[in-house]
């Protein structure tokens, strides 16, 4: 059972073998110069497993051995024509000369190492390799917090999630002169996003990432590898997830707030309104009593007339009375 559990876990959550390929592909630029500049010195990978990488570089017809403690993982890769031993890599690293190997790699190893074991493989390397050779370290991403706190301890033999700028500070430490951090398995829809949602927080930043190292004491092989480099896609760290995260929510604010304003100017352009057909109703009202006091001034008037009228005509009648009483006399 012991034997078999590596072979059947890696069968079941590491993904099918030509899947496992298309992912290490992007690696390939960054081996190729140094290999084709020192064609008769290996690429060393440690942890072989499976052997999807040196099957890879096979293909490419670029001389690999690789390194794997577990049996049945050695003997399927074997079983494909691959050239890997059952033995400790960093113990291997230890027996080869200086200067003797292009390209070291290890690909989901360091976590299962305590620290001093991975830094002994980083100085190890530092001193195997080539002038200009290449050490890249991949592990999972712990800045992805469903790795770091799920993913991650779903294998059992892992010990602990180490972050990258810790790894990418042992690779300088070791003696490496670049240290260059690839965040890996990213969706590209997500990289091209300027704001992120919760979820893309919890599991957006590359499940994986690697730390790619490099000798000095070869400029050519140092520029190549540096604009190869600058070609990959570097991935989003945990502080710039947060800062799109945080842009969502100004955005979210700034839109409530617009929407605020706008309802209270449609308010506003409410109350001006209503405002204004009050005003008219005023007019009207006003126009009204300017009505009725001009009707009162004239029923005032009528009434003054109407008291001064009998007695307008009984003055008459005394005059007209007295004319006819002078006739009669006459």
């Amino acid at each position: 059972m012991k034997h078999n559990f590596y072979k059947a876990f890696e069968a079941r959550f590491r993904g099918e073998r030509e899947e496992i390929k298309k992912r290490q592909a992007i690696y390939l630029p960054l081996v190729k110069p140094v290999c084709k500049k020192h064609p008769q010195k290996p690429v060393v990978d440690i942890g072989a497993g499976r052997g999807e990488w040196l099957e890879s570089l096979q293909e490419q017809e670029i001389l690999a051995e690789g390194y794997d403690v577990d049996k049945a993982l050695v003997e399927e890769a074997v079983g494909y024509g691959l050239q890997v031993k059952e033995e400790d890599g960093v113990e291997a690293l230890t027996k080869m000369p200086d200067a003797s190997v292009c390209v070291v790699t290890a690909f989901h190893v360091v976590e299962h190492l305590p620290f001093d074991r991975w830094m002994k493989l980083i100085r190890e390397a530092n001193r195997i390799l080539v002038p200009g050779g290449v050490l890249i370290l991949e592990t999972p991403n712990p800045e992805n917090i469903r790795v770091a706190s799920e993913h991650f301890y779903l294998d059992p033999t892992h010990r602990n999630p180490i972050p990258a700028r810790l790894l990418a500070f042992g690779v300088e430490y070791g003696g490496f002169e670049r240290a260059s951090i690839v965040r890996l398995q990213e969706n590209p829809c997500f990289a091209s996003e300027v704001r992120a949602s919760i979820h893309q927080v919890l599991e957006g930043p590359s499940q994986d990432y690697a730390v790619v190292g490099q000798k000095d004491g070869d400029n050519d092989l140092f520029e190549q590898i540096g604009d190869s480099l600058a070609r990959l896609a570097q991935g989003l760290s945990f502080e710039e997830t947060v800062r799109r995260f945080e842009e969502r929510l100004l955005a979210y604010d700034r839109y409530l707030l617009e929407a605020a304003v706008r309802e209270e100017k449609r308010d506003i352009s409410a109350l001006e309104h209503a405002v204004h057909i009050l005003k008219e109703e005023l007019d009207i009202v006003h126009e009204a009593l300017n009505g009725l006091q001009t009707s009162h001034h004239g029923l005032a008037e009528a009434f003054h007339m109407s008291q001064q009228k009998p007695q307008t005509l009984y003055g008459q009648f005394i005059d007209w009375f007295q004319e006819v009483m002078n006739r009669i006399k006459k």
